[in-house]
């Protein structure tokens, strides 16, 4: 339901009484959507103890039952991160022992006598 051009406010322009006198007007009735301070018919909650709380998180039941789920969703539930991380880890050694053996090949032949580097890459 569009509401008339009077009865759409911004909150601050207007004080409660004013809007409420105006969405009157208009046989809206007025709903206030703003934290409201607990009157006489609000009563207030007294606050929980500890041992309420804990009570509280003993009796909620788990999404999922760790016996009901299969071994591979356990383990990747709990050690994912781990596994994550440890297979970045290899893809980078791989690649550190790549490099080292390219440089150990690289030196070996920068090692031979330029005589034999020449005659070796005429040969091929």
């Amino acid at each position: 339901m569009l509401l008339p051009k009077m009865a759409r406010f911004a909150g601050g322009i207007r004080g409660r009484a004013t809007q409420a006198a105006t969405l009157r007007r208009h046989g809206l009735p007025f709903i206030r959507t703003f934290a409201s301070t607990p009157g006489k018919e609000e009563k207030k909650v007294p606050p929980e103890t500890p041992e309420q709380v804990t009570l509280k998180l003993k009796e909620q039941k788990d999404y999922w039952n760790n016996q009901e789920r299969s071994t591979v969703k356990t383990i990747l539930s709990q050690w994912g991160g781990l596994l994550f991380f440890g297979f970045w880890c290899l893809v980078v050694w791989i690649g550190k022992k790549w490099s080292e053996w390219e440089m150990h090949q690289i030196e070996r032949e920068l090692e031979e006598p330029r005589k034999r580097r020449r005659r070796q890459t005429s040969e091929e």
